[in-house]
């Protein structure tokens, strides 16, 4: 399941490329941006999670939720110049938000950025009480 949602996200770069401008860009969509941004949430909630840990994972997931569809708000004010919530609006929160979850399942999770991150002790290694 890792592995298909990694690659999902990797497969959603080429047509969004692809197909900007009539299938002839110089520069990268603006939907690209909120993949980017979205994929880089998870990082500043893992730094929140440890100065604020909350006990349950239903929290961290609903934080790192807000915090990828305010980032993917965000990219879609600075990227198209104007604020409203719209189709394009909604698109790009979606963008967002999917980036940032793929990218917590199949990028920082396994290779343990997560756990660095956060802080989180590594139990196996501690002494058994006595």
């Amino acid at each position: 399941m890792v592995r298909i949602s990694c690659l999902v996200l990797v497969l959603m770069t080429f047509p969004t490329t692809a197909l900007a401008a009539g299938g002839s860009s110089d520069n990268p969509p603006d939907q690209i941006w909120a993949l980017i941004v979205g994929t880089l949430v998870p990082l500043v909630t893992y730094i929140i999670n440890k100065f604020a840990p909350w006990t349950k994972e239903s929290v961290k997931a609903t934080v790192l939720l807000i915090a990828s569809a305010v980032v993917g708000g965000l990219a879609q004010a600075i990227t198209s110049g104007d604020v409203g919530f719209n189709k394009k609006t909604l698109s790009f929160i979606t963008a967002a938000i999917f980036a940032a979850f793929s990218a917590h399942h199949g990028v920082w999770k396994p290779s343990g950025i997560s756990r660095h991150l956060r802080g989180v002790q590594d139990t196996t290694k501690m002494a058994p009480p006595v």
